[in-house]
């Protein structure tokens, strides 16, 4: 036997190998819901480093032997789990391959701990090609059948390819770490994660970001609208099962609340806490046949079910504990039974400050025979009251109804009064925001000139260009209003410096437009000098926190004070001001699209980082 057959026999007879645990918790409400149990070498084995073990394993046909011995260790240290958390489980895709396959060996081991098969996510690990892919298909269908969940992991490398999801079709499916590393830095990879969020939506897969390791891919992946995350910025792997990870709650809940102060008027601002009914919940000692008398006697379609420290522990549903009762001998079963028995342990449980719209994204995402049953609204982690889906969806289409009669019928962008909440809220926030206020120049003598329905065209060629860059640069934080007529404003919130460099390409690419819209009207159109009085296009900008204006209408001046000085500069022209009104920009785009750049006296800080820009 050679020394590599020595070690990996050693490793399994000794059961040398521990397990660590690396939470998984929503990107909504920053809880904990599963843990993904981790193989580690004991630090005096001949094998230390769980690569080696498992390839080792493969080449020896060890590797049902050695995930065994995983399996068993990762499920005895998880026994003080909470019973509605989960544990991702890795598993070789090729095991049933080994003779010493054991159907049934987990079941035995939940047993032995106290835990659930529906505790259990396995999560296929292979980056390498499946080599019996029928005999794979058949494990996973075993499984699947017991009650276990699947997870595909490293989605976006290796064989982890969208048809083995469609073909495993796992409730979860994991982002691979290298699309997640630097994903706030890199379009590309947040045009793939994207994409794959959206797949996923659509299919009812619930998405995972493994290896987040910033603030800043955390927040990137959370705009995104992945469902939970992994990563050392969260929590390293580590021996015990972690309960709650406060700071980091914290922080989501930090960056949900951020995202609803600017990107939308109504549904995204709205907390669901405002919409809760503060119905009693009941404690799970408590009898079957007393909660189905309770939901009856009070007609309600759900109750929570908490503890003795008023925390919730899960839900039932009045029609499950019905068809449970109902039965031929349903009752005598059920009856005297403690209702948390019986209850679902894998409610959606969401803070008192989270938006409706962020709650609505939630529960898509969810089963579909769950589809309908009741949120559990939490506050300070205690139990504070509960939503049904049919109020949800109710104040949802008000909002939204409410919305659309506030766009502007001609862009459908949103109007004055969508405009006046978002600057109210900016007000309140006192955010670092660029407000930009754009308007045309010498429009209405085009609009005399070439009539209403060329001068329509141009308001919505407007929207439509600003629209496109806004998008594309600041795809999680910006807001775009219509004033009316020729008047538009847009708010950004993420990277401000940034506008610099979308206000060039907006008035670029208005000036590119408005050549061909005259072309197409007119016969004999030759190239216009910047002398003509033709419409271009003025921005003014002012960067800072809006608190010190007070009010709308004090912000609003402040802004026409600044696009008139813009309007001095003939030609689609820009200034920006800083809060204390000094001119951090000034640019002048001239009729074949060349750039010149004017700056005024400022620090040399301030010259670098616009050279930079520009």
């Amino acid at each position: 036997m050679d020394i590599n057959a020595k070690k990996i026999d050693s490793l399994i007879e000794k059961k040398a190998i521990i397990m660590h645990y690396q939470p998984i918790i929503s990107l909504q409400t920053g809880d904990i819901m599963g843990y993904e149990a981790l193989m580690r070498g004991y630090p005096d084995s001949e094998i230390t480093i769980p690569s080696e073990a498992l390839s080792l394993a493969r080449e020896y046909g060890k590797i049902f032997e050695l995930e065994k011995i995983a399996r068993e260790i990762a499920i005895a240290g998880a026994k003080t789990m909470k019973k509605n958390k989960y544990l991702f489980v890795n598993i070789e895709p090729d095991i049933l391959n080994d003779n010493q396959y054991e159907f049934g060996y987990t079941k035995k081991l939940l047993e032995r701990e106290g835990l659930d098969e529906k505790n259990i996510v396995f999560e296929i690990t292979e980056k390498a090609v499946i080599k019996e892919y029928n005999q794979y298909l058949t494990l996973m269908d075993n499984y699947r059948k017991q009650g276990y969940k699947i997870a595909i992991d490293d989605v976006g490398s290796g064989y982890s390819g969208l048809s083995r999801i469609n073909d495993t079709k796992p409730e979860f499916m994991k982002i691979d770490m290298e699309l997640v590393r630097n994903v706030n830095k890199d379009s590309y990879k947040r045009s793939l994660v994207t994409a794959l969020v959206k797949f996923a939506g659509m299919t009812g897969v619930k998405t995972i970001a493994e290896g987040i390791e910033t603030k800043e891919e955390l927040e990137t992946i959370i705009r995104i609208g992945v469902n939970y995350g992994q990563g050392y910025f969260i929590q390293r792997p580590q021996a015990n099962i972690a309960e709650e990870l406060l700071t980091i709650k914290n922080i989501i809940l930090d960056i949900n609340c951020s995202m609803e102060s600017i990107s939308a008027y109504d549904i995204s601002s709205c907390k669901i806490g405002a919409i809760a009914n503060t119905f009693s919940a009941i404690r799970g000692y408590e009898k079957c046949s007393t909660v189905k008398e309770h939901l009856s006697k009070r007609k309600r379609e759900g109750v929570a079910i908490i503890n003795e420290l008023f925390e919730p522990i899960g839900i039932v549903m009045k029609h499950e504990l019905e068809a449970k009762m109902a039965t031929q001998y349903g009752y005598s079963i059920y009856a005297k039974r403690p209702i948390e028995k019986v209850m679902d342990l894998f409610p959606i449980i969401v803070e008192y400050n989270i938006s409706i719209k962020r709650v609505a994204d939630i529960i898509t995402q969810r089963e579909n025979e769950k589809a309908y049953d009741n949120i559990i609204v939490v506050k300070n982690e205690k139990y504070y009251g509960i939503v049904s889906v049919k109020s949800l969806l109710q104040q949802i289409t008000s909002m939204e109804t409410n919305y659309a009669r506030n766009l502007n019928p001609l862009t459908m962008l949103p109007g004055n009064r969508i405009i006046n909440s978002i600057i109210s809220k900016n007000i309140f926030t006192n955010k670092l925001v660029a407000v930009c206020y754009l308007d045309l120049d010498n429009f209405k003598g085009f609009n005399d000139k070439y009539g209403y329905k060329i001068g329509d065209k141009v308001i919505k060629s407007v929207a439509r260009i600003v629209e496109k860059h806004i998008s594309r640069n600041f795809p999680f934080e910006s807001f775009i209003g219509h004033i009316g007529g020729d008047d538009f404003v847009f708010i950004l919130q993420e990277n401000v410096s940034g506008v610099f460099f979308v206000i060039k390409k907006i008035l670029e690419e208005f000036d590119c437009n408005m050549k061909e819209i005259l072309r197409e009207n007119e016969k004999n159109y030759e190239v216009i000098g910047e002398e003509e009085s033709i419409t271009t296009a003025s921005i003014g900008v002012y960067i800072g926190g809006i608190k010190r204006f007070g009010c709308v209408e004090e912000v609003g001046k402040h802004l026409m004070d600044i696009k008139k000085q813009a309007k001095e500069i003939i030609g689609s022209s820009c200034i920006v001001l800083n809060e204390e009104d000094k001119v951090l920009f000034r640019y002048k785009n001239t009729h074949n699209v060349k750039s010149r750049i004017k700056y005024s006296n400022h620090s040399e800080e301030e010259k670098k980082l616009h050279f930079q820009i520009i």
